[in-house]
């Protein structure tokens, strides 16, 4: 498609697009919906425009969902006397859900976000279509019902979004749309390393990202500001602050956190530098590796050493040139007790290693043995390492450093 079709991305506002007479009835059924449900009490005026009112979710192509929304999954609810909670409700509604909608990671290929009853007809979806599908079907509902998102994780590729709810006690609960309810939710779970984590909000949060006028000086992540910081919720975090010996021209005083993932390093925070120092509030700390970057003309630059933050340390990974020693060597990592990578190794197979040094250095090519372990030969302690290969694609492989002779994979 791509060889033979141009792909052109067309942004409209909805200004110019979603007429009144649609926004008028759609705020008018918000309302009704809001004020009707008998468990709606704790829902204030500010959650209810963010996480009921909206007539979208996220950017999916717009369309008059409410009538098929209302026939297909919320008859379970008038179906049930006495509601007791919203927690009743969300689960009654996902239930519903599962029956007619299941995760399905190549639709994360979509050109286009697909609107609602595109979804449903396809009976499948990407997290970001699901959480979007969940979102709009519980606000119907009069539910004050939130995405959560972790932009990228720091031990595996990609990242995930969900959804939460707002209890009766003002507490937001985490759930899978069409996958899991409230208490059946593991996405955070211990072996999970989430840098940070984001709620979208319907209403524009200023200082959500970095304080620059050019758009193409702002990492992708900042591109829409309405989100909120609920990293603190979900997960052990840490304040980090970062010393720098110089600046560097284009920066904007701004310096940015970044965590490995599909072989590259990708910027999840930001903060502003003063006095040569940046301070990163509330970092998820569960043995995550961070790097300090600068971000100028859409380039990442490196500005210090990686370092590795845990719940009571935060250590910087340098290579040691003064002590270099032989090692031995795994290809593959392990998280979940799950191979995240597509296989071992062939005999034969040209690997390289590399350590990080500003970028990342080679130090040579070696084949895989008869035992699987690749062997090089005088290589730089206390480093942060990576292994590629020559002769097959594997972008799900992870960095690691080595103690006391083993790999640790991050």
């Amino acid at each position: 498609l791509m060889q033979y079709h141009a792909l052109v991305n067309i942004t409209e506002e909805d200004v110019r697009k979603v007429s009144e007479d649609y926004l008028l009835k759609h705020t008018e059924r918000a309302l009704d919906t809001w004020q009707k449900q008998p468990f709606n009490n704790h829902v204030e005026f500010n959650n209810f425009c963010n996480y009921i009112l909206p007539y979208r979710a996220g950017n999916e192509k717009l369309s008059d969902y409410h009538k098929i929304i209302q026939e297909t999954f919320l008859d379970a609810l008038d179906k049930t006397p006495k509601l007791k909670s919203p927690k009743q409700a969300v689960s009654i509604i996902n239930n519903e859900l599962k029956k007619r909608l299941v995760f399905d990671l190549r639709s994360h290929a979509d050109l286009i976000s697909p609107s609602m009853p595109e979804v449903l007809k396809q009976g499948k979806g990407s997290c970001a279509s699901l959480t979007q599908f969940t979102a709009l079907t519980m606000r119907t509902a009069g539910l004050a019902v939130a995405i959560d998102e972790c932009p990228v994780w720091a031990h595996r590729n990609s990242g995930h979004q969900w959804n939460a709810f707002l209890d009766s006690n003002g507490e937001w609960v985490p759930f899978g749309g069409a996958e899991t309810n409230p208490d059946e939710f593991q996405t955070i779970n211990d072996s999970v390393k989430a840098p940070k984590i984001y709620r979208h909000t319907y209403s524009v949060q200023n200082d959500f990202g970095p304080p620059v006028e050019d758009f193409k000086n702002i990492p992708a992540v900042f591109h829409q500001k309405n989100r909120i910081d609920v990293t603190a919720d979900y997960v052990g975090t840490s304040d980090v602050t970062i010393a720098l010996e110089n600046n560097i021209e284009g920066s904007n005083g701004i310096l940015y956190l970044a965590v490995f993932n599909a072989e590259q390093w990708r910027i999840v925070s930001w903060a502003r530098i003063k006095n040569g120092k940046a301070t990163f509030p509330q970092m998820g700390n569960n043995h995550i590796i961070y790097l300090p970057v600068f971000y100028v003309n859409g380039k990442k630059i490196p500005a210090s050493s990686p370092f590795l933050l845990s719940p009571n340390n935060k250590k910087t990974i340098n290579a040691d040139h003064e002590s270099k020693k032989d090692i031995e060597l795994k290809y593959y990592n392990r998280f979940y007790d799950i191979k995240w990578n597509i296989g071992v190794p062939k005999e034969a197979w040209k690997m390289e290693l590399f350590y990080w040094e500003d970028k990342w250095v080679t130090i040579g090519n070696h084949m895989v043995g008869n035992d699987s372990l690749l062997r090089y030969d005088q290589v730089p302690t206390e480093g942060l390492y990576l292994i590629k290969s020559h002769d097959w694609q594997n972008t799900w492989q992870r960095v690691f450093t080595i103690k006391d002779g083993r790999q640790v994979w991050y």
